[in-house]
């Protein structure tokens, strides 16, 4: 297999804007001259999805997620919730692209595994951590783990069509719903095995996911009340943690959903702005108020004009409330969010204005993000190396790629 393709992306996107377009004909060819989905395909399928089956996929379905630059597993392995159920999105991602049975068969054997070995069969919910042989490391019950079960199933009954992955995804948000809900609306980041025991602090990064699983889970069942279950959450969300104010939403809370100071380590994080855009432009999509893309616009546009390098191309990591930069350093999930939006909200709502973004972005990503001997990417541009850790496995990478492929009609 050849390594990943050089100057790639460097393809993907016609560096010149588009202008007054007209009827949806003229429209979608326009597409046509700023995608080429037959580039991002390959840079998906052959760069990065097959590597990662490769690398991480074993016979009983645990997955090896710590992987150095050239994709050989670390001696040391354990799962989390969050990397085994993010994977089961990435091959069903592949099976969908590739109908090739080997991603399927992984999804399965994945899946199998975490309903055997993750599941707390007393308690109810999800381990956090377990070994390769399914010996329970850390039985913690974190609400990001759990949103991550509900997506990673939903895309596995996606692609099986097994109810038991159905099930288990419709379980486990009676679990977050009943054990993970906090008085004011919101949900904790974390408890014991019991569900007693909860921390006290708050982010906004589990509910974000929360939020994202639950579009999944309607896009898998297409029931009603999960659809109006995500409504909820983001009324939350927009009532309770958006700044109308500033455009944005910090990050961290008190137990009462207060924004803590930035002296106490308040920050906003510039990643989770456009994937909160992106976010709010699908639940419209799907039937919500139409309003939530307004909130879409000005987040994606904060994060724009504050977070992003128009320079350079890339994406700051964080950002104080008082609009200076925190941490600059780049990373693969920020700039794969960055472009996912801007390509999303230039297609889908027809703001020209964002391609010269894409394109910047995309340059960024080639030039510093993409690994053009060994394939894949780079975790920021600080100089780390490792593919892969229990965190990200192509999961933001899968979703930028897939997207441009779902925005252009690719099947």
């Amino acid at each position: 297999m050849p390594y990943a393709h050089i100057g790639l992306l460097l393809l993907l996107f016609f560096l010149r804007p588009s202008h007054g377009l007209g009827s949806n004909t003229a429209f979608e060819g326009e597409i046509e001259h700023q995608i080429s989905p037959d580039k991002f395909r390959t840079a998906l399928i052959e760069d990065n999805l097959s590597y990662w089956l490769q690398a991480t996929s074993t016979s009983n379905g645990f997955y090896r997620t710590r992987l150095n630059r050239y994709w050989q597993p670390h001696r040391a392995q354990s799962a989390t919730l969050v990397s085994q159920t993010r994977l089961l999105y990435v091959f069903g991602v592949g099976y969908e692209l590739t109908h090739d049975e080997t991603y399927r068969e992984a999804v399965v054997r994945g899946a199998d595994f975490l309903l055997k070995y993750f599941h707390d069969n007393k308690y109810n919910g999800w381990y956090w951590r377990v070994s390769p042989q399914g010996e329970v490391l850390d039985e913690r019950k974190l609400t990001y783990g759990h949103a991550f079960a509900i997506f990673g199933l939903s895309h596995a009954y996606r692609v099986t069509k097994d109810s038991r992955y159905r099930q288990a995804a419709l379980d486990t948000w009676q679990i977050i719903k009943t054990k993970l809900r906090d008085t004011s609306g919101g949900y904790v980041k974390e408890s014991d095995r019991t569900f007693v025991k909860q921390k006290n602090d708050r982010s906004q990064n589990p509910v974000m996911h929360l939020f994202e699983a639950m579009l999944a889970l309607h896009d898998a069942t297409e029931l009603p009340e999960i659809l109006h279950d995500a409504e909820l959450i983001a009324d939350f969300v927009i009532d309770k943690l958006y700044q109308q104010e500033n455009g944005w939403i910090p990050e961290l809370y008190n137990e009462t959903w207060q924004a803590i100071p930035q002296e106490q380590g308040g920050h906003i994080d510039i990643g989770h702005q456009f994937e909160w855009s992106y976010l709010l432009s699908r639940a419209v999509e799907k039937g919500m108020p139409e309003g939530l893309l307004d909130i879409g616009q000005r987040l994606l546009n904060t994060a724009l004009a504050l977070g992003f390098n128009a320079t350079t191309g890339g994406v700051y990591n964080t950002l104080g409330y008082d609009k200076h930069i925190q941490d600059a350093k780049t990373g693969w999930w920020q700039q794969c969010e960055l472009i996912k939006s801007i390509m999303r909200y230039a297609i889908m709502h027809r703001h020209d204005d964002y391609w010269v973004h894409v394109n910047k972005a995309l340059l960024f990503a080639d030039r510093k993000l993409i690994d053009h001997e060994y394939g894949g990417w780079y975790p920021n541009t600080a100089g780390g190396v490792n593919k892969g850790s229990v965190w990200k496995v192509g999961y933001h990478v899968t979703g930028m790629y897939s997207e441009a492929l779902n925005l252009t009609g690719y099947h």
